[in-house]
């Protein structure tokens, strides 16, 4: 096992409506935790303390689910280097690496982690990341709630382009005195307006400023499925790979680079190219309460 493998416990779509369901979150959890104790203590030890098997890490969620719940006793085949969970021949769950994550697979599946639900899909990159993500938009609920209107734009998309062109955007044209548009990652992050991109996070109460300061009260989330199907570019940039792309793009000057890559990885940054249509929009929420809903 090493450290830079990503591991999941993923159940089948259809296996939420099963009478076992429960027992597979409670793996779920079990699970997490386990990994995130070893996690932990090689981060901690800078490498010095193993990071140890995965078997080892399932197993340990085996045993302490058994005790929990001794009426419904788990066990864990090996196959191929990923890990069926089973309970009396019910298979609940598979443990892999998120590496073997098809684009069929991520359909099909759920991730269960620490007493939640996630789903994922690939970015534009192909990185795996949360199907559903969110953005702060200030303090002005009537604002937001227009979005299921008109959608969300970016700052360098035209007026004109979201009344009269429904599913398309043009770039804002550059004046004498004002600044052209930028369709870089890079400036985009480090504050260039206007931008072609919008910033999203997997953080669900959304991103904060370094001091740790909201964006906003009102939170709009979104679903990357939608616009992956729509054909709009969205990017991920709070992994390995993110900072890798983002490398490629900064300049400026000294310091600039650095804070960008700060930000990213502290605001686990999704950036969309243009405009986030309104079917996207999933709901719209005001300090914690949901004031809309898609569903």
């Amino acid at each position: 096992m090493r450290s830079t493998d990503r591991y999941r416990f993923a159940v089948a779509k259809a296996m939420r409506d099963h009478d076992f369901y429960w027992l597979a979150e409670r793996f779920g959890e079990h699970f997490y935790i386990q990994w995130k104790i070893c996690k932990d203590r090689f981060t901690k030890s800078k490498g010095a303390i193993e990071l140890g098997s995965l078997e080892s890490v399932v197993k340990s969620a085996v045993v302490n689910c058994n005790k929990e719940n001794p009426h419904y006793p788990l066990q864990f085949v090996a196959l191929r280097g990923a890990y069926d969970i089973v309970c009396n021949g019910l298979g609940l769950g598979t443990v892999f690496q998120s590496s073997q994550l098809t684009d069929p697979l991520l359909n099909e599946i759920v991730i269960l982690k620490a007493n939640k639900v996630c789903e994922y899909v690939r970015d534009t990159q192909g990185t795996v990341v949360n199907r559903y993500v969110y953005r702060a938009v200030g303090n002005d609920p009537g604002k937001a709630l227009g979005y299921r209107q008109s959608g969300m734009f970016a700052s360098g998309v035209t007026d004109a382009t979201r009344k009269t062109d429904y599913y398309a955007y043009t770039e804002v044209k550059a004046t004498k005195g004002s600044k052209a548009v930028t369709r870089s990652m890079a400036e985009h992050v480090m504050g260039w307006k206007p931008s072609m991109f919008l910033s999203f996070t997997t953080i669900a109460k959304g991103a904060s400023n370094p001091k740790g300061d909201a964006f906003g009260d009102v939170i709009v989330k979104i679903d990357l499925m939608e616009l992956k199907t729509r054909g709009i570019t969205f990017t991920y940039l709070g992994t390995k790979e993110g900072a890798l792309l983002l490398a490629k793009e900064v300049t400026g000057k000294s310091g600039a680079g650095k804070q960008a890559f700060e930000d990213i990885t502290r605001t686990k940054e999704v950036l969309v190219e243009g405009w986030v249509p309104p079917e996207a929009l999933c709901s719209i929420s005001c300090k914690g309460e949901i004031i809309w809903a898609k569903s």
